[in-house]
């Protein structure tokens, strides 16, 4: 990766309503999406500018919440998220989102709880990207630690 240009992602549309991304990631390095076989009804109930935008503010906290956890030493067996997003007019009646809630649970040993509430007191200023996302969008996160009866 270019550090001047940071991370890159391509998208080729064409007009039947497909979208290719390219990521350029190992893991992931093609996203497509098929919008031609829906009705205009089904394409404006798919929000999908906002469902990526979750997945990648999901990605980014865990991410980062589960790296804070493994250096401290805690081992996590699993996380469950889910994560919401709000929207509401502004006073010229343009549509922006307003809040995201980012719900996460988090599968490990009680014994690991200290580990737990030191890096989940640090994360309450957010990763990477949803820490930049704030500038623009309040974002609301509730994590829980969670053992394996309670999954």
């Amino acid at each position: 990766m270019d550090e001047k240009k940071g991370v890159v992602v391509e998208l080729k549309r064409s007009m039947d309503g497909s979208q290719s991304f390219s990521t350029g990631a190992k893991s992931l390095p093609e996203m497509y999406f098929d919008l031609g076989t829906l009705s205009e009804e089904e394409k404006a109930g798919e929000h999908l500018g906002a469902r990526i935008l979750m997945c990648a503010a999901l990605s980014c906290y865990t991410n980062t919440f589960t790296n804070g956890l493994k250096a401290a030493g805690a081992k996590v067996r699993s996380i469950s998220a889910s994560a919401t997003i709000e929207k509401e007019k502004d006073e010229i009646l343009r549509t922006r989102y307003m809040q995201m809630h980012l719900h996460i649970d988090i599968d490990m040993d009680e014994s690991d709880r200290a580990v737990f509430e030191r890096v989940r007191a640090n994360m309450e200023q957010g990763s990477l990207l949803t820490y930049s996302l704030e500038e623009g969008i309040e974002m609301d996160y509730n994590v829980r630690l969670v053992s394996g009866d309670q999954v």
